[in-house]
């Protein structure tokens, strides 16, 4: 299924995404492989060509809550975040909690170093970079869960909504993702970075794209940062939390807000 995004400023806090699936799947598929080619090189080389201190390290988590799996990912370039994809030469290793992740070269974004149901909790996330000299770089990271306290029913597109989110409050480099999906697949996606947040209001305008009927709702909680042990050259860390999926139904008919 192709999306197409947009987004919108909502009272200087919130930025909304909704994603309508249309016809156009060609245009969108070119227009995509082109902004992908032009955001990171697509040249891969053997890290042992390189100069050490210039590899540049960017790790993605996810803990997902609605079936608790886990994703990681590394990635390593040449001269900075947009350079030469590099393929780890022996003795250099990627570990996270001591499990090595298996590399592969993707399309359009290089070669990627990952692993699925690596075990760990959301307390304990220890990444391990050894480059060919051997020196070794380990970074650790926690991943803040999040969730919303009370999801009604069903709710109104004539109302506001109030989420008040359990766990605790936005941090700095954090962001909160707030997505209802309806039956139709058509998705808004509410975004704040605004620090000490712990709630989301949304403007009944801003709902006019969903369909009435069922809907699933999720919270997740962002986190991107510097990488406080890496090369010279630096890193960047991506960690994402998905709740558990909340089920709510929308309808045209006036009721309490959520």
């Amino acid at each position: 299924m192709c999306y197409v995004h947009y987004a919108k400023k909502l009272s200087g806090q919130f930025t909304k995404m909704k994603a309508i699936t249309m016809s156009l799947y060609k245009i969108i598929s070119i227009s995509l492989v082109f902004s992908l080619l032009s955001c990171s090189s697509s040249e891969i080389a053997d890290s042992k060509d390189v100069n050490q201190s210039q590899i540049y390290q960017k790790y993605y988590v996810t803990w997902d809550a609605e079936d608790e799996s886990t994703y990681v990912e590394a990635v390593f370039r040449f001269g900075g975040d947009k350079g030469t994809s590099l393929i780890l030469s022996e003795p250099s290793t990627i570990t996270v909690n001591g499990k090595e992740l298996n590399g592969k070269n993707r399309l359009f974004r290089g070669y990627i170093y990952s692993r699925g149901s690596i075990p760990f909790t959301t307390k304990e996330i220890n990444y391990a970079f050894t480059d060919t000299e051997k020196k070794r770089y380990k970074n650790g990271f926690q991943i803040v869960p999040i969730g919303i306290l009370s999801v009604a029913d069903s709710f109104s597109k004539n109302n506001n909504l109030h989420f008040e989110l359990e766990g605790e409050p936005l941090a700095t480099y954090e962001e909160f993702h707030l997505k209802i999906k309806d039956s139709e697949g058509v998705e808004a996606v509410f975004v704040t970075d605004v620090k000490g947040s712990s709630r989301i209001f949304v403007e009944a305008a801003e709902l006019s794209e969903l369909s009435p009927g069922q809907v699933n709702i999720q919270i997740s909680r962002i986190m991107r940062k510097d990488l406080r042990d890496c090369p010279e050259i630096g890193g960047f860390t991506e960690i994402r939390y998905l709740s558990k999926i909340y089920s709510s139904k929308i309808s045209y008919k006036q009721i309490s807000n959520i």
